[in-house]
């Protein structure tokens, strides 16, 4: 019997699907870093899906224009190479790189009666990271004066003050970043300064569009010893290797310099190390760009001027300015551990710049004394400026500015009246600042995206597959129908081969992290329901859906019989794929079911010309078509 499978279109994530066609890997809008430190350049891409007809199947690259459109075929028209057939019916996985150019593109993948399709791009990568004027804050933003690119993407996975999620790894959801979609994941809520940037770099190279992707991980009010302190607690967690199973252990706190509530010490940099691992690892990665060091000055500012913060915290036991380039070196170092060479652009920021008191009188944070720092009575060297301990950290390799102008803004070209975070005019100051430095940046040699581990699978004697890809240090499979698949850090590992349990909805799907701690997905996914001879045991007699059309007010019957005892899902949906009516049961026993379904609820919309019932068990699965004639 030939069984008749619809995948519902699945609107909350990237996962693109439609009848009869899954695609798990290229993400829609999804940017892979390319490999030029100049100009050009291109990225392996790997496409990764299933087919339910293999033998009418084909798929096509088309170029895009800057703001979407078409411009012309890169990929004609082709059949799929190294396909993977399923049982023995005419269903197959496919898993194939192509080496992509600089650009955007929209991919076409057909079966000869259904089609699908994505956008993904080859350009630059980054990943954001900082304090308050990294993360963004308050209602100043500027989304760039060109609103018609297409061109600038960020992670959309955005987590807002949450600081609970850091164990769980989701598989990134991308978007166009604009004033329509403010976010920029998992910690940036707003577009402040980098689609005007990203704008700017799109445009930058003479007949061809550079995508642009952001990963945001600012956290505001952020301190170096912030940062550097859950580093440290972030590494005790997976034993000083990242590539070992996450054991989150005790909370505790520290508090920021601007007197914020206290934070678990795994924050925020918890969340650099998984952008890094994870998305770096599986997209590729340009540059983390580091904007941070306003917290440093206001330190001093309550050690040496209590009082005039009436939020004041308290300042760190033996402060000292000059170990910031040890610790951001200690930093940087780390996140290599796990991306060897990633670059890094740091901004210059200390926030020397006038700023108010509580009286409203403005005054200076701190003089400059030569080299040094002093307080404001002159009398007390506090040793080198925030800016030049940042100044030190150039000298480390693959380390280039961001901004260098920032501390030059004052509330007439730039700042806010706090006197520290940008306003709109900062904003654009920032965005050409950053680009004023790009050429430093893009000559950095980039992390390049990792190819996703494949997925292998055998058919057994049971009512089961098992799965196996490459050789990685752990290995999180799963067997589950949703849509896409998180990663818990601290799940155990599960092994490579792993063997499946027995359930109705056989989708497959899993994680793999690497020896360094890299992690990536295992692509593709691929579904055994609904395919006929993809399982091994006999199927029971076709359901008998009756009657059919349904023509007055009668139920609805539903009749099939079970061999053995079974999982049952069964649903009368609509076209557009809204469940009316459904029956679960864990496990049916062996026998004939039949299960009637009023008529008044199925036609209670006069709008539905027709249901469809969907019946799956572990033996048998099925679609029908119910006609509602009025």
């Amino acid at each position: 019997m030939k069984n008749i499978f619809t995948i519902l279109l699945l609107l909350a994530s990237n996962l693109v699907t439609g009848a009869n066609i899954t695609l798990t890997w290229p993400r829609n809008y999804s940017v892979f870093q390319r490999n030029t430190t100049s100009t050009g350049g291109s990225a392996n891409v790997t496409f990764a899906g299933q087919l339910w007809n293999k033998n009418s199947a084909s798929y096509r690259i088309e170029k895009l224009t800057a703001t979407g459109a078409s411009n012309g075929d890169w990929q004609s028209s082709t059949s799929f190479p190294f396909l993977s057939g399923i049982g023995s019916s005419e269903a197959a996985t496919f898993n194939f790189v192509r080496n992509v150019p600089t650009g955007w593109y929209r991919l076409y993948i057909s079966d000869g009666t259904n089609t699908i399709n994505i956008k993904f791009g080859v350009g630059e990568v980054f990943i954001i990271a900082g304090q308050s004027n990294a993360q963004g804050a308050a209602a100043a933003t500027n989304v760039g004066t060109i609103s018609n690119l297409d061109c600038v993407v960020s992670n959309k996975n955005y987590i807002g003050s949450s600081l609970t999620s850091y164990q769980t790894l989701e598989t990134p959801v991308f978007g166009v970043l604009n004033s329509g979609n403010m976010t920029i994941g998992p910690r940036g809520d707003r577009p402040w300064f980098y689609q005007s940037l990203g704008n700017q770099i799109a445009q930058r190279e003479t007949g061809q569009v550079i995508p642009v992707c952001f990963f945001n991980v600012g956290h505001g009010g952020s301190s170096i010893d912030n940062w550097y302190d859950s580093m440290q607690r972030t590494k005790t967690m997976f034993s000083s290797n990242y590539a070992n199973t996450m054991v989150p252990g005790t909370t505790s706190t520290h508090q920021n310099p601007f007197g914020a509530p206290p934070s678990d010490n795994r924050f925020p940099y918890i969340d650099l190390k998984n952008v890094v691992s994870a998305y770096g690892n599986m997209f590729g990665v340009r540059s983390i760009i580091w904007h941070q060091g306003e917290s440093e000055t206001k330190t001093l500012l309550n050690i040496y001027k209590t009082g005039i913060y009436n939020n004041a915290a308290t300042a760190p036991t033996g402060y000292s300015l000059n170990n910031y380039d040890t610790k951001l070196n200690a930093i940087i170092a780390d996140t290599r551990s796990v991306l060897p060479g990633l670059p890094w652009a740091i901004s210059k920021v200390s926030l020397l710049a006038a700023d108010k008191n509580a009286g409203g009188t403005d005054y200076d944070i701190v003089n400059n004394s030569g080299n040094n720092l002093t307080t404001p009575s002159g009398n007390t060297s506090v040793g080198n400026t925030v800016t030049q301990e940042q100044a030190n950290v150039l000298s480390t390799t693959s380390v280039s500015y961001a901004s260098a102008n920032s501390d030059s803004y004052t509330n007439a070209t730039g700042k806010r009246s706090d006197g520290t975070h940008f306003n709109s005019l900062g904003l654009a100051n920032m965005s050409d600042d950053v680009y004023l430095q790009i050429s430093g940046i893009l000559s950095k040699t980039p992390v390049l995206s990792a190819t996703p581990a494949g997925m292998g699978f055998s058919q057994n004697t049971t009512e089961s597959y098992t799965l196996v890809t490459g050789n990685y240090s752990k290995y999180i499979w799963a067997r589950d129908a949703s849509a896409d698949m998180s990663l818990n850090q601290g799940q155990s590992d599960m092994g490579n081969p792993w063997t499946s349990g027995i359930s109705v909805d056989f989708t497959y799907k899993g994680w793999a992290k690497d020896f360094s701690g890299r992690i990536t997905k295992i692509v593709p996914y691929f579904n055994v329901h609904g395919i006929s001879g993809a399982r091994i045991a006999a199927e029971s007699a076709e359901a008998i859906a009756y009657p059919n059309p349904i023509l007055d007010a009668k139920n609805l019957n539903i009749s099939f019989s079970l061999t053995k005892a079974s999982p049952l899902k069964l649903q009368i949906v609509t076209e557009q794929g809204y469940v009316l009516e459904q029956i679960i049961k864990p496990n049916l026993e062996a026998g004939k079911h039949n299960y009637a379904f009023s008529l008044e609820k199925l036609r209670a919309n006069k709008n539905f010309s027709f249901v469809i019932y969907k019946l799956k068990t572990l033996e048998h699965s099925e679609n029908k078509k119910i006609m509602l004639v009025k």
